[in-house]
């Protein structure tokens, strides 16, 4: 008989639990929490904020934080700033004289800023300083614009190209320096480029979509939009333009109640028989991109539309134009401020009506005489281009070659393969056109940059798929492509600035690139890891390749030859995979995956440096607002500001138009000899010629009480 063996003990309450006892699941952490909470969210959501996130956080960030960039931010600020004074939202002016030289939008844009500004704080057109908010209110606007651009961008690749071109193609956008840098300026080019983008995507969404999105009746939302940028419009046209000078202010009221009525008969014949919002949408904005720009604000996406009918010989896409009811949109937006404004008979400081020097001058002229800017021939843009878009810019000829002749296997989808079509000779139209022109500014081809961005996009994304890099060879050229801007970019980083500002042929603005913060090392850098991430991602796709090559044998003389590459070759390797084992699974890695995410890291390390460094840094050396909030704050009653040999608008803008131009050295004695103080705002480089021109009298009562600007000095001659 056996004896029985002695019970298990109980485990002990107060010990950990017993062995196999399931184990009490631990709290989750703050990052879990967080992690779970987007697991849950939709990817199309979730990519969605990411792009809009990251477009504002480039975009919106210290924009109203410095001063006005000269001469064309301030230029329009202060045409802006007197329709306000005025009370005048409909005659362009600029201190003595109408202002014809660009259309309406952007004053009106900041206009509205303004005014607000000016009810609160008295401010705008009252004397003293300007409050904080001036330049957000400026620049806003073009900002919000430009995060439309990006929306209206990702919503068309989504659509065509997929989620992960969608987010690539924004990412690229977002982080090239031209988009960045000219969004956050008050000048007419994002408005004319962001708008008119904006018109173009929704139209491949119409061209290309199926039967029965293009046949969807107009939205409500449409016609609320068309009246949100008509009806303001018709109202100050009709209470403020010369044409009814003779008119009371009652019938005015009254012509504005008719064209009321009219624009809502529109509206209601349109809801019966216009199909397709995108389609109106289209030439909702393009109206907005020409009272922003003027003819080009139609002529170019006409052109481009032009170009894909006549090279894919689809002439029954334009079906999807609606040509006949889009032209009444555009007619609406766009017309009675040009019709109004080519009536008037007032005219600007060079006598010129609006006629004269709007179309004809800033029209035909610079197209084919030449206007201001510089000249050149094709390879002018291709420069701008490099420097504007680093650091993509040695991926983008390959990218867009890539769109406009795809491999066999990516042209299956019919579809797919007409929109990229379409992409490409958006690029290449703008390309032309702007190089055909006899007048050359720099930021010119804007329009091309976020055509070339969706090219990238799509290759990129394409990478990521099949998780593979570009040839050798191909990625060899792009590297040495990012190399050669960046050491150019390195030696001379004011060409970032140039992009977006008025320096040509006597304004380099070499003398006064301040030298407090190393610029040009940072673009180095940047470039530097762009060219090492490419070489990187191919090295790590064809490594096996390579190390067979490096493994045959060779003549004895090449055998250290051989035998330094392959170690080379091992240690970059290493260094790749040793980071990439940490955060990818191994059957995941792949060189195309690498290149994507170095090259998205390398153009988020250029578009925060640009926003969050280079838009900071310069600002005091490109901009007069802190020269002026040192003479508002020293100045003793009405004390005089003089402008001596300056033409840079900011001392227009920053004195409300109260500045003295004086460009004489007499003239200048003659009015610092009269009683009291003056100041006086002459460039660092001409300090010595206003001392000489003074002479000995003057000696010891000529101080600079503002030097902190590299440009430009503040000066009191004090008696």
């Amino acid at each position: 008989m056996t004896q029985a063996s002695a019970p298990a003990p109980l485990p002990d309450p107060a010990t950990p639990a017993a062995v196999g006892a399931p184990r009490p699941e631990p709290e989750p952490t703050r990052v879990g929490i967080l992690w779970q909470a987007l697991a849950r969210v939709p990817p199309e959501r979730l990519a969605f904020t990411f792009v809009v996130t990251l477009a504002a956080s480039m975009l919106l960030p210290y924009l109203g934080a410095v001063g006005l960039y000269d001469p064309w931010e301030t230029h329009y600020a202060e045409v802006s700033r007197e329709m306000v004074a005025r009370d005048d939202y409909v005659h362009p002016h600029w201190k003595e004289h109408y202002f014809f030289s660009k259309p309406v939008l952007l004053f009106w844009l900041s206009a509205v800023g303004f005014k607000l500004l000016d009810v609160v704080t008295g401010q705008i057109s009252g004397p003293g300083n300007f409050p904080a908010l001036t330049e957000l209110a400026a620049r806003l606007p073009v900002a919000l614009i430009a995060l439309l651009c990006v929306f209206c961008l990702y919503r068309m690749v989504n659509r065509f190209f997929g989620r992960a071109a969608a987010v690539l193609s924004s990412v690229v956008l977002c982080t090239m320096p031209f988009f960045i840098m000219v969004g956050r300026q008050h000048i007419t080019d994002m408005p004319f480029v962001g708008l008119m983008t904006a018109g173009l995507c929704l139209m491949v969404e119409s061209l290309f979509g199926t039967e029965e999105e293009a046949s969807s009746p107009l939205t409500k939302f449409f016609l609320v939009c068309l009246a949100l940028v008509t009806v303001p419009q018709y109202l100050q046209i009709c209470r403020g333009t010369q044409l009814l000078s003779g008119v009371a202010p009652v019938m005015r009221y009254v012509v504005f109640a008719g064209s009321l009525v009219v624009l809502g008969a529109v509206g209601m014949w349109l809801m019966k028989s216009a199909r397709d919002s995108r389609a109106h949408f289209f030439y909702l904005l393009c109206g907005l991109a020409t009272l922003a720009k003027g003819l080009p604000g139609i002529l170019l996406p006409g052109l481009i539309c032009l170009a894909y009918t006549v090279c894919s010989w689809e002439w029954w896409r334009l079906r999807r134009i609606r040509a006949v009811t889009g032209s009444i949109v555009l007619l609406l937006v766009a017309a009675p401020w040009f019709v109004v404004m080519s009536l008037f008979t007032g005219r600007d400081d060079e006598q010129k009506t609006f006629f004269q020097r709007f179309w004809i001058h800033d029209h035909l002229n610079r197209l084919g005489g030449g206007v201001h800017g510089e000249r050149g021939t094709f390879e002018y843009y291709i420069k701008q281009l490099g420097f504007g878009c680093m650091p993509w810019s040695g991926l983008l000829p390959f990218a867009w070659l890539k769109m406009a002749v795809p491999e066999r296997e990516a042209t299956r989808d019919e579809t797919q393969r007409a929109v990229r079509l379409f992409v490409a000779l958006w690029a290449l139209t703008c390309f032309a056109l702007f190089s055909i022109s006899t007048t050359k500014f720099h930021h010119y081809i804007l329009p091309m940059v976020p055509p070339l961005s969706i090219c990238a996009g799509v290759f990129l994304a394409e990478l990521w798929e099949k998780r593979e890099s570009p040839p050798l060879l191909v990625v060899l050229g792009m590297a040495i492509a990012s190399v050669v801007i960046a050491q150019d970019l390195w030696r001379n980083p004011h060409m970032i600035v140039d992009l977006f500002t008025y320096h040509y042929v006597s304004y380099k603005p070499d003398y006064y690139m301040p030298t407090d913060w190393p610029y040009g090392l940072a673009f180095g850098v940047v470039g530097l890891a762009a060219a090492g991430v490419m070489v990187a991602g191919a090295l790590v796709s064809n490594v096996e390749k390579v190390r067979e090559h490096l493994n045959a044998p060779v003549p004895g003389v090449l055998e250290p030859v051989r035998w330094v590459l392959r170690e080379l070759v091992e240690a970059v390797m290493w260094l790749v995979e040793l980071p990439t084992a940490l955060v990818v699974k191994p059957a995941a890695r792949a060189g195309g995956r690498i290149f994507v995410t170095g090259a998205a890291l390398c153009g988020l390390a250029m578009g925060y440096f640009l926003t969050d460094v280079y838009f900071l840094k310069l600002a005091p050396h490109w901009s007069q607002r802190y020269l002026f909030n040192t003479y508002y704050s020293m100045k003793q009653g009405d004390e005089p500001i003089i402008a001596y040999l300056m033409n840079w608008r900011g001392e227009s803008f920053y004195s409300k138009g109260l500045d003295a131009q004086i460009n004489d050295g007499n003239q200048l004695k003659a009015r610092v000899k009269q009683p009291g103080r003056e100041f006086i705002l002459v460039e660092t480089t001409r300090y010595k010629g206003l001392e000489n021109t003074l002479g000995a009298d003057f000696k010891g009562k000529i101080n600079i009480v503002d030097r902190s600007n590299s440009k430009w000095y503040l000066v009191l001659v004090d008696e």
